[in-house]
């Protein structure tokens, strides 16, 4: 007798509507872990963090160099392609590095791969390196990194995210006045796979 109401249960789900009702129940859950989701996503976001690699020597030398003036962005044009973006994790994760030579040197060499790793962050970054990310757009004097900036905060009104959109729009008015402000304290570097990535 125990075993009957289980064959009752799959006798039912057998028919067109056990099947419905499946359908109906897996679409019940998937909504209410979304709501769950969407409720508590600033707890989810805090635990985002962008993978990336601490630099060889040679390219953190050259980032110290770019920081203090003594380089610029034709060394920048000399590095292969995959160098460049270290010098991108350099800034990310470098507590020495505050000034305009890296950023403005970056985004001259390499515009799109510049706002492509800015924009990356911009999603999927830490808040320090979020932070990070935007001093460097905004002191790199770059149309196209003041464009990584707009849409990061287009796409923060659209998800009614008030105050990284609000954020977003002062950096934009300090890259527009050409006023640096603090590069933000350094992002904690985790060692991983870094790609390149863009916005058109």
């Amino acid at each position: 007798m125990s075993g009957r109401p289980l064959a009752r249960v799959d006798d039912f789900l057998r028919t067109p509507r056990g099947q419905l009702t499946l359908i109906a129940a897996g679409y019940a859950l998937a909504l209410a872990a979304a709501l769950v989701m969407a409720a508590n996503r600033p707890f989810f976001e805090s635990k985002l963090e962008e993978a990336v690699k601490a630099p060889p020597e040679r390219v953190a030398a050259l980032a110290r160099d770019l920081d203090a003036g003594r380089a610029g962005a034709a060394e920048v044009l000399a590095l292969p392609a995959g160098e460049r973006a270290l010098l991108y994790d350099a800034w990310l994760t470098a507590s020495d590095l505050e000034g305009d030579g890296l950023p403005r040197a970056l985004a001259a060499a390499a515009p799109a791969e510049a706002r492509g790793r800015v924009e990356r962050t911009l999603v999927a970054g830490s808040p320090a390196q979020r932070a990070r990310a935007i001093a460097l757009a905004r002191r790199s004097g770059s149309p196209e990194l003041r464009a990584a900036l707009a849409w990061a905060r287009d796409l923060a009104r659209a998800r009614r995210d008030d105050d990284r959109a609000r954020a977003l729009d002062a950096a934009l008015d300090e890259a527009d006045t050409g006023g640096g402000g603090p590069a933000g304290p350094p992002a904690p570097g985790v060692t991983g796979d870094v790609h390149g990535g863009g916005h058109e």
